[in-house]
């Protein structure tokens, strides 16, 4: 919510605290890891598809759409 509404520093702290917290499982990271790559592609930020290529991959090993449908709509924006 925090993303869409343009709170973009609120959304990357709580997307980067899923992301470095060692205890989450990678496949709960897909929503977090787009967030935050979409952040950074707003901004400027040159780092961004490593992100989402992870993301994409992770998003296709769950078969869920609700994860794929985001990762590839993210990586189309680039």
């Amino acid at each position: 919510m925090y993303l869409e509404t343009g709170h973009w520093n609120e959304a990357y702290n709580i997307a980067n605290n899923f992301l470095t917290n060692e205890e989450r499982f990678s496949l709960i990271k897909v929503g977090p890891r787009i967030i935050a790559a979409t952040i950074k592609m707003r901004r400027g930020d040159g780092d961004v598809l490593p992100q989402l290529l992870e993301a994409k991959e992770k998003a296709f090993e769950t078969g869920q759409l609700n994860r794929i449908l985001p990762a590839m709509t993210a990586l189309v924006r680039i």
